[in-house]
């Protein structure tokens, strides 16, 4: 079964390219980003800007920011929303899986891409209750494997990971979940809202 998300992850390079400090590294982003506490002071961002989506019955809802608060909402806010926006999406996503009885307990993850940023790692954890098991590899061997298993050529998942270096392993913060699950409730919240059409989606809004 493919979660197919149409490039969510786009939003991350385009804050950096628009709103991040001119120069700023990924690195620095997520040290920048970490400032912010767990939903962003309020703001969620609809990574949506990217084309229709599958897995929302392939409506274009439009990227959008919502909650923000010219006095009290910064740079910082806004890259962590960012990143927990493309985290949720996730999330709605493998609810959707596991409403068709497909379980997520373990994600398997290349050391790369979104993966490098320590809130996105957490924040995806603490949000699906998932553990995470990062591997020195990237998205196209991950793909080949995952089709591997899928063919059989692979008896599973332990063999097909059995030739890849473990990296780390995030497990979900206990402590932090109620946090985690309050931010992506907001989150669907205004999601579905903006599916409904009662809501437009424009670039910036401040609806609450």
């Amino acid at each position: 079964v493919l979660l197919c998300i149409n490039g969510t992850g786009i939003l991350n390079s385009w804050v950096k390219r628009t709103i991040a400090p001119e120069g700023i590294s990924y690195n620095e982003m997520n040290v920048l980003a970490s400032k912010a506490p767990i939903g962003s002071a309020g703001i969620s961002i609809l990574p949506f800007g990217n084309g229709a989506e599958r897995m929302l019955n392939n409506k274009e809802i439009g990227c959008s920011i919502r909650g923000l608060d010219f006095n009290a909402h910064g740079k910082h806010h806004i890259i962590r929303a960012a990143q927990e926006g493309i985290v949720f999406s996730f999330k709605y996503g493998i609810d959707i899986m596991e409403q068709m009885g497909i379980p997520v307990k373990m994600i398997h993850a290349g050391h790369a891409n979104m993966f490098l940023s320590s809130i996105f790692r957490d924040t995806l954890a603490g949000v699906t209750g998932a553990t995470i098991e990062l591997y020195d590899t990237d998205g196209s061997v991950g793909a080949a494997k995952g089709a591997g298993i899928g063919a059989g050529i692979y008896k599973d998942n332990n063999e097909a990971f059995a030739t890849l270096d473990k990296l780390d392993v995030i497990e979900p913060n206990v402590a932090k979940r109620q946090e985690y699950a309050d931010a992506y409730a907001k989150w669907k919240y205004r999601l579905e809202k903006s599916m409904a059409g009662k809501i437009p989606a424009p670039v910036l809004s401040s609806d609450k």
